[in-house]
């Protein structure tokens, strides 16, 4: 048996995310909201929730740079 939704919606994102930007290091958070409700593909066996949450933490570090830095 083969699940064939029709075309349609298929739910909503919402991101919101900070950086902070040192000489050497990158340091960020981000949070990420999905919501299906309403989805054509709803009802498929697959989809076990309609809502996700996702958050983090972001760190990285600059390993090496441009000798010819633009100004911003």
């Amino acid at each position: 048996m083969r699940y064939s939704p029709s075309q349609g919606y298929g739910g909503n994102r919402m991101t919101l995310s900070v950086t902070r930007h040192f000489k050497q290091y990158l340091i960020g958070a981000f949070a990420c909201c999905d919501n299906l409700n309403g989805a054509v593909f709803e009802d498929s066996p697959l989809v076990e929730t309609t809502d996700y949450l996702a958050v983090g933490v972001v760190f990285g570090w600059v390993l090496g740079t441009s000798s010819n830095m633009v100004e911003y």
